[in-house]
């Protein structure tokens, strides 16, 4: 378990991991309790860091999820804030389309193009994490 109290910047970095990478679906998921609400900081990634190569999970200001594939980010309007210093099931899912954002087990966000930096292009066309394994 990891517990992030606003004045350190733990992250889970996974570039490692033998997982699914490139457009395949994945899903990753954990626990998480956090009262952080400085700018975007990274929970868990996986890839390495450089443009289509890194998938990563961070907080927003707002205590939003959001999704962030080096230099491609979805950040939220609306949603679950995840920052209030409680307990919170964090499930973020990739289909070969579309992310799928699942907080405390509903759905909380959905996203199939970006919209950081006036990013119009596809999760699918521009995800492509590299990492240690394509196999699903």
């Amino acid at each position: 378990m990891i517990s992030f109290d606003g004045t350190s910047n733990t992250v889970v970095d996974l570039p490692s991991l033998h997982c699914v990478q490139g457009n395949n679906p994945r899903s990753i998921s954990f626990m998480i309790q956090s009262t952080y609400t400085g700018n975007a900081n990274y929970v868990l990634f996986t890839g390495s860091l450089g443009i289509g190569t890194l998938f990563g999970i961070e907080f927003h200001a707002n205590g939003l999820i959001v999704i962030n594939a080096s230099y491609r980010a979805y950040i939220p309007s609306s949603g679950k804030a995840i920052n209030d210093g409680l307990w919170h099931t964090v499930l973020v899912a990739y289909d070969g389309s579309t992310i799928l954002i699942y907080v405390d087990g509903r759905l909380d966000n959905t996203v199939t193009n970006w919209n950081w930096n006036s990013d119009t292009s596809t999760v699918a066309s521009t995800l492509n994490t590299v990492g240690s394994s394509n196999s699903s």
